[in-house]
């Protein structure tokens, strides 16, 4: 009997290559999106921490933070979503009075905040009792990267002028 001659590759090879390449796709796929997150998040936390600068400025020059009294005043306008959102300009009072530039001529986030004084309870979600009677301000920005509704939001305000995350976009 003539022995075959083997050229070419068995089916078991071929599997074991194919999976392999699978599983480096999806550590791959999920390096690049843990990046991606990051990079977005990082223009949150630089730029609340602008925001809460130029809030602490404005209280040292006026004696109370800017926009007390008022709800939240908005920037950009629109629900933000998976496409960034052109920091068009400022309308709002508010933000105008604060001061601040564009982080970019384009952005992920929508960025809120609202303030209020001595007289103005502040939200039970991210103050204590211990703040009733003071002036404080809140400051957020908000995105929805999936455009399911679920917001993911990092936060700071005048009790805690670190950037938190409050939720995160599921």
């Amino acid at each position: 009997m003539k022995a075959r001659s083997t050229k070419g590759f068995t089916l078991i090879e071929l599997m074991v290559v194919v999976a392999i390449i699978g599983a480096l796709t999806v550590l791959a796929v999920n390096g690049y999106q843990g990046y991606t997150q990051e990079a977005r998040s990082a223009e949150a936390i630089n730029f609340l921490g602008g925001l809460r600068a130029s809030q602490e400025s404005y209280f040292q020059t006026f004696g109370r933070y800017c926009g007390e009294g008022g709800g939240w005043s908005v920037h950009p306008e629109g629900p933000p979503g998976k496409e960034k959102m052109t920091w068009l300009p400022i309308n709002d009072e508010a933000w105008l009075h604060l001061g601040v530039d564009a982080p970019a001529p384009s952005v992920w986030y929508q960025y809120r905040f609202k303030a209020g004084g001595p007289n103005d309870p502040p939200p039970g979600d991210a103050f204590t009792a211990q703040d009733n009677g003071r002036d404080w301000y809140q400051i957020q920005a908000v995105s929805d990267f999936n455009s399911n509704g679920s917001q993911g939001i990092f936060e700071v305000t005048s009790r805690n002028p670190k950037p938190f995350q409050v939720s995160e976009d599921q």
